[in-house]
């Protein structure tokens, strides 16, 4: 007979306090700040609500953090009013931001011992994170003040610095020397011994106090403030000296240059897991990502789970190469074993592959694509308008019968996609079905999930195969306006079709990628996960290009 672990309890006085607080704020101010479903408790006594946070007001600047209209944080409450409330986020725009710290929680507080008032309640954390959210949209962050904050673990990033990651404890001391190994041009290692050639020693010094507010421009000065305490006040940096430029010159080592490290990837798995272990690749094929893709994508992408607490052990392979062994399979249409020997095991990378299409996260990455496409495009973020249609393809012998059937109007024996597009073509819902399933059927299911993800559609075009009855269940069940355009009856040859051309481009660009010319997947799932794959690379390539179409080629005239 199995013990049942006993239930965790339920919030404490304290903690019911700042939720009711929380809610009369959300109350009283509707349209900016919204708390999402109830409070959950979380190990070490401490309970957790999902919070959302208007944003869209923010002034923005070009060096700032990117935005979106709506953000969600996890606010987790302590169990005792000693220690603040933590603001954590899950989005990956925010790792790389100054002021937060191990990734995806926000640093509210430099001296949380003598800014944090227990009495101003949640009040005065909800006031911190308006500011927060404000500086870093404007980008008046000062990264000198995120430099020096409790080491606990890993260190947060700034520009300019590298992160450091504590790999194995160092002797606790008042005084010690450890080893700090450069792994990339902005990640370094911290040991008690040295890791090869490149390792450097580095003094290590213990406090028995927090460092006090605005110390550290130079070590000499930072020296002169350890013994003040807590109770030490910010003061101005003494200009360095002889000694504080001979300290500052032997402990060199907190800025190495790029080229001791040999690898220049600013991905999370080589900041803060163990993709540096790794050798590196070159950029040889043209479905990698260019530096000007990665510039736009890396900030998009979700922060992985051993960063959010969820469990398991830092990524050892680098995201980016990730990124382009599964953007060369669906480019090329290659086999898993069949990968090219320069990217990572294939089944590692079918691990990343199987890891993203299970949570959905190819489907985020890409949204968030959609959303700066739009924008730049002028579009507001939520579309209001699509158009729906399907292409059946031909399926493997690795798909069973169950899943494939028989297209009687092209006579194709295999799969269909049905897909929905917004008026510029980019993708809003990938259903795969048998071949034999007809449009109607089929687009029953499309239209609830685009009514489902995406609120604000009223107006959808579609072609002659989603006649009849689907128009009057679109209209009175999901209030959705289905409109049909057909072809003309004198119409002769190719004929450009009002709206209907804009998703007929749309699996133009689909079928470009070999992967997706046959369905080759076993699983329905994956075989929409390669559809989403299969839009980003477009993408993201004109994403590189500020959002501007691809130049068209021309041929030369004959002579």
């Amino acid at each position: 007979m199995t013990k049942r672990r006993p239930r965790p309890d339920g919030p404490n006085d304290w903690q019911r306090l700042q939720l009711a607080e929380l809610k009369a704020l959300a109350d009283k101010h509707p349209g900016e700040v919204r708390v999402l479903g109830g409070p959950r408790t979380a190990p070490g006594g401490r309970v957790a609500v999902t919070i959302h946070i208007r944003t869209a007001d923010m002034p923005r600047s070009p060096g700032g953090l990117r935005l979106a209209d709506t953000e969600e944080f996890l606010l987790a409450l302590p169990p005792i009013p000693l220690a603040p409330p933590e603001v954590q986020t899950l989005d990956y725009r925010f790792a790389s931001t100054p002021h937060v710290l191990q990734g995806n929680r926000l640093c509210l507080y430099l001296d949380p011992a003598r800014e944090w008032d227990p009495l101003a309640g949640i009040s005065s954390v909800m006031s911190r994170l308006w500011q927060w959210l404000t500086d870093a949209a404007a980008g008046e962050f000062d990264a000198g003040t995120a430099l020096y904050h409790a080491v606990g673990g890993v260190l947060h990033s700034t520009p300019g610095t590298p992160t450091v990651v504590v790999r194995e404890p160092v002797a606790h001391a008042r005084a010690a020397v450890g080893w700090l190994t450069p792994r990339t041009a902005h990640r370094l290692d911290l040991s008690s011994r040295a890791q090869g050639r490149d390792s450097l020693r580095a003094p290590i010094l213990t406090l028995e106090h927090s460092l006090p507010l605005g110390a550290g421009e130079t070590l000499a000065h930072l020296m002169t403030l350890i013994d003040a305490g807590p109770t030490g006040t910010p003061r101005p940096a003494p200009p360095p000296g002889a000694v504080s430029r001979a300290l500052v010159s032997h402990c060199g080592v907190l800025a190495p240059s790029a080229s001791s490290s040999g690898m220049s990837c600013d991905c999370l798995a080589h900041l803060l897991g163990n993709a540096a272990d790794q050798p590196d690749r070159a950029r040889r094929y043209g479905s990698d990502l260019t530096d000007a893709e990665w510039v736009v994508v890396r900030p998009l992408l979700p922060v992985p789970a051993w960063m959010n607490g969820q469990g398991g052990r830092p990524e050892g392979f680098c995201h980016r190469q990730m990124l382009d062994a599964v953007r060369y399979l669906v480019a090329e249409g290659v086999r898993w074993a069949s990968l090219p020997a320069d990217f990572p095991k294939w089944r590692a990378v079918y691990r990343f592959f199987r890891r993203w299409r299970d949570n959905h996260l190819i489907k985020e990455l890409y949204g968030r694509l959609r959303k700066i496409l739009r924008e730049l495009a002028g579009k507001k973020e939520a579309p209001t308008a699509a158009i729906i249609d399907s292409q059946s393809v031909k399926a493997d012998a690795t798909v069973g019968a169950a899943t494939r059937g028989y297209d009687a109007g092209k006579k194709i024996n295999g799969r269909k996609r049905h897909i929905a597009v917004d008026t510029l073509g980019l993708l809003l819902v990938v259903i795969v079905t048998a071949a034999s399933v007809k449009d109607n059927d089929a687009g029953r299911d499309l239209l609830e999930q685009l009514r489902a993800e995406h609120h604000r559609i009223a107006l959808v075009w579609a072609d002659g195969g989603y006649a009849g009855w689907l128009i009057a269940f679109a209209h009175a069940v999901l209030a959705l306006a289905l409109t049909v355009v057909k072809r003309g009856d004198d119409a002769k040859g190719f004929v450009v079709l009002p709206r209907r051309w804009v998703v007929e481009r749309s699996f133009s660009h689909l079928i470009r990628a070999r992967r997706l010319v046959r369905d080759y997947e076993t699983r329905i799932d994956s075989a929409e996960a390669m559809a989403w794959w299969a839009a980003s690379i477009p993408a993201t390539r004109r994403l590189a290009r500020s959002g501007a179409p691809a130049p068209r080629r021309l041929k030369p005239p004959a002579a």
